[in-house]
C-alpha cells in the first residue's frame, strides 16, 4: 500500500464519490484515489474501508449503491446531501488561493489534495 497520507485520500476518495452520480466500484476508484493505486487488492480494500467507516463518523454520507460484499458494489454520496466548499489554504502569511483551474473545475486535477510544501 502506498504511503498517502490520510487525509489526502479522504479528500480524492470524497472529490471522486462526488463526481459520479451513480456511484464507483472499488476497481474503479483505485484507478481515481492515487492513495488506492498501489497494494494488494486485499490491503486496497482494508484501506478503503477504514477510510469510508471513518468519513461515515465525521458526517460524510457516502452510500453503498448495491449490496455490500457483492463484487460490484457501487459507492457513492449524494450531491444534494453533503457540500464541499471551496478549499483556500492559510498560511502564516495570509490565506491564499489554490491554482487556477480551467472550466472542467477539479476534475481536471490529478489530486485534490496537496502536500504541506505547496
Amino acid at each position: 500500500m502506498s504511503q498517502t497520507p490520510k487525509l489526502q485520500r479522504w479528500i480524492d476518495l470524497v472529490a471522486a464519490l462526488l463526481e459520479r452520480r451513480y456511484g464507483l466500484t472499488l476497481a474503479e476508484l483505485r484507478e481515481r484515489v492515487p492513495g488506492y493505486a498501489r497494494g494488494r487488492p486485499a490491503s486496497v480494500r482494508r484501506t478503503f474501508e477504514r477510510d469510508k467507516d471513518e468519513l461515515r463518523r465525521l458526517g460524510v454520507p457516502i452510500t453503498v449503491l448495491t449490496p455490500d460484499g457483492a463484487a460490484d458494489a457501487r459507492y457513492g454520496i449524494a450531491a444534494d446531501r453533503f457540500y464541499l466548499p471551496y478549499l483556500a489554504l492559510a498560511t502564516h502569511r495570509g490565506t491564499r488561493r489554490p491554482r487556477r483551474i480551467d472550466r472542467y473545475g477539479y476534475r481536471t486535477l490529478e489530486e485534490c489534495a496537496f502536500s504541506t510544501d505547496e
